[in-house]
């Protein structure tokens, strides 16, 4: 029978066979499941479609392409710089207890200062609040099983190839959820749906202010 699959292998290079063995082991606590599979499949030929000339013709192309990346950038800081150069002579710069006139409507106007606030506080965690805070962040994260594919290829023959797969899981901290049942081997290593979506999230204030009163939004 093996003889009868190489030679219709060999025949037929457009058919490929795959054996297929399934072996779940246990390492040093952490569960591993290996799958081993030995393909036949035609040998790749390798070499540069058409020839010297192949490789030519898309290196000119990359380097048309580099040349127009090249002098878009240099058009870019140029005309920033001549903005930059026509706003600078009507810049208005104000202190922070300086009151907004209306003769400034329209202008470009610099002002810096310490902003003052109510806080902010957690919407899930109440407890946590912050004094002067401009911005909040909470970070989340889930302890869950990961899984870690490993592949390797190896050719043993003209029309075989060997290709180990491993699957590893193990538990780790995580930013995000991570799905289980897309798992090879789901079974022992389901992950629980989390009570709180792991992630960032982000909460800013609403009522900064400078000391002249001017809302900074």
């Amino acid at each position: 029978l093996a003889r009868s699959v190489l030679d219709m292998c060999s025949h037929f290079p457009q058919y490929r066979l795959l054996v297929a063995i399934r072996v779940a082991v246990s390492v040093q606590a952490q569960d591993v499941v290996h799958f081993s599979s030995v393909e036949y499949r035609p040998v790749r030929t390798t070499g540069t479609p058409g020839g010297a000339f192949g490789g030519v013709i898309p290196g000119f192309g990359l380097a048309a392409v580099s040349l127009g990346l090249l002098w878009f950038n240099e058009g870019r800081a140029v005309r920033q710089t001549r903005m930059l150069d026509s706003i600078f002579p009507n810049l208005v710069t104000l202190e922070e207890s300086d009151k907004l006139d209306s003769r400034l409507d329209g202008k470009l106007v610099h002002v810096s200062g310490t902003l003052a606030t109510d806080g902010l506080s957690d919407n899930v965690f109440s407890a946590m609040h912050r004094a002067d805070a401009l911005r909040l962040q909470r970070s989340s994260e889930v302890f869950q099983w990961k899984e870690v594919k490993d592949v390797k290829e190896t050719r043993v023959s003209e029309q075989q190839v060997r290709r180990d797969v491993t699957y590893r899981y193990h538990k780790e901290w995580s930013p995000s959820a991570i799905e289980s049942w897309r798992f090879e081997n789901p079974k022992g290593h389901e992950n629980p749906q989390p009570r709180l979506n792991p992630g960032s999230s982000m909460k800013t204030t609403s009522d900064a202010t400078l000391p002249s009163g001017l809302r900074v939004p």
